[in-house]
């Protein structure tokens, strides 16, 4: 895989991993955005997460952050971005990653371009 960094200041949450086959060609993209803060501000962050997720094309979000909507225990998908902890964060990256894999050869077998 590829991980770049989001700059600060620009646009587009703060990582985009390039999920990539043994091959070496990208099958999926994740955009992961962290939050460093105590009250959790869904209104805010989901909508411009889902808008950042639009502009680069990225099958998967994700928001790691302290605070977690009332109803996320350990991870969960909230209005289309997956939402959980630093503590859970490896587990959903292994399960998200894994399914965007899955998903390009299951695209792949149609158009006969992407080898798994």
């Amino acid at each position: 895989d590829e991980f770049k960094p989001v700059a600060k200041g620009k646009e587009g949450a703060d990582l985009v991993q390039y999920v990539k086959n043994k091959y070496g060609k990208i099958g999926s993209i994740i955009l992961w955005e962290f939050k460093s803060t105590k009250n959790w501000d869904g209104k805010k962050w989901l909508p411009r997460l889902r808008e950042n997720q639009r502009n680069i094309n990225a099958n998967e979000a994700i928001i790691v952050s302290e605070a977690l909507p009332d109803n996320v225990n350990v991870y969960e998908k909230v209005e289309g971005i997956w939402i959980t902890s630093r503590k859970y964060a490896i587990y959903l990256a292994r399960i998200v990653r894994e399914m965007g894999l899955r998903i390009a050869i299951a695209k792949s077998g149609t158009q006969h371009r992407w080898k798994s």
